[in-house]
């Protein structure tokens, strides 16, 4: 800050560039002499236009500025600067001889940061000046430490996308090897019924790799896109049991959505359980049917599954609750983990229907 005498403390972290406007020579003079003398960088404009022409060239680190001038006021030029993203953080301290509460409104409503009214003192001036110079450079360190920072988040979280995407990739791989040592053991298996539980813990398995391999490829990490997901693992289960769509016809209503991982992987297990049942169960005899699958909002907060077929139906007497097959063990409990509700109605086939909260998330989330 300056003294009394007009010199520069080193105490100042910013001496800064500072334009004065003013059409009168003589205060122009005065300022510009009065600034130089205290170590600061000064440019002189006598007009609004000279001012704003001389901003354009190189812009200044404070201007100060003269209200009353011939054709563009001090007014004006304010505007103008404020109006334009480039010029709208200089800050700009009026000078003017106008004393009235009107007349100062004005000003800051034009976007000045002060106003100093003529005549003026020397120490005045200058105390003011230090101070929004130095406002103004810590604004641009703040602004600086900002985008530093901002750039450490973004490569921070990059690493972090990057790490995330090889932990699913791997673990993508990881349940493919488990596959495959299961389609060995399957393939050297006389026994029908342990070839039956390894085919079905295979598809088990396949269900969840497949989530990981969706989020592995999905660029941004967003999500699961589940219309995509239904489609792969409907034709993966349909392969397995060695049918093709000219006997089960697979019908899709499926809403756009993404599903976080913590939905994804209970909704894909719960899906899978469900259609290995209609393919296994629901047509016997090698008889042909239709299995339509439907995911969409039933409400602005809630999903709704819905897998229906039109084959043999459920027994008289069936009861989720006190079914002891693993497959709809697993179906009920995979519900309780999504907090959603779970219905059976068998009326021309089986339909089953499975309603969860859409922003459902894991505890450990």
């Amino acid at each position: 800050m300056a003294d009394k005498n007009g010199k520069k403390g080193k105490e100042l972290p910013f001496s800064g560039q500072i334009l004065v406007v003013d059409d009168t020579p003589a205060n122009l003079k005065l300022l510009v002499d009065m600034l130089g003398h205290a170590g600061y960088q000064i440019r002189a404009a006598g007009s609004g236009p000279l001012a704003l022409r001389s901003i354009a060239v190189e812009a200044p680190d404070l201007i100060l500025l003269d209200i009353r001038m011939p054709g563009m006021d001090g007014f004006e030029v304010c505007r103008k600067l404020k109006s334009d993203d480039r010029y709208r953080d200089i800050p700009v301290i009026f000078l003017s001889a106008l004393h009235s509460v009107p007349e100062k409104i004005r000003a800051f409503e034009s976007g000045a940061v002060d106003y100093v009214t003529k005549p003026f003192e020397p120490e005045e001036i200058l105390a003011r000046i230090h101070t929004h110079l130095t406002l103004r450079n810590l604004h641009c360190r703040m602004e600086i430490l900002v985008k530093k920072r901002t750039e450490e988040l973004e490569r921070s979280l990059e690493e972090k996308e990057i790490l995330l995407r090889e932990v699913h990739h791997r673990v993508k791989n990881n349940l493919q090897i488990i596959i495959s040592m299961m389609n060995l053991q399957n393939t050297g298996s006389d026994n029908s019924q342990l070839s039956d539980i390894l085919q079905t813990l295979q598809n088990r398995v396949l269900s969840m790799a497949l989530v990981h391999d969706l989020l592995y490829h999905n660029e941004l990490m967003t999500g699961i896109d589940f219309e995509d997901y239904v489609r792969r693992l409907c034709g993966s289960l349909l392969s397995s049991f060695n049918m093709n769509e000219s006997r089960i016809d697979i019908q899709y209503n499926l809403a756009s959505m993404n599903l976080n991982l913590f939905q994804a992987i209970p909704c894909g297990l719960i899906l899978n359980e469900l259609l290995t049942n209609a393919l296994k169960h629901a047509f016997p005899d090698g008889g042909k049917g239709t299995v339509i699958i439907e995911m969409g909002q039933k409400t602005p907060d809630h999903w709704l599954l819905r897998v229906k077929d039109n084959g043999a139906g459920l027994p008289d007497d069936f009861d989720v609750e006190r079914s002891d097959t693993l497959g709809l063990m697993l179906v009920n409990n995979l519900v309780r983990q999504l907090e959603g509700t779970l219905r059976f109605r068998s009326s021309g086939g089986t339909e089953v229907m499975i309603t969860f909260p859409s922003d459902k998330r894991s505890a450990i989330d």
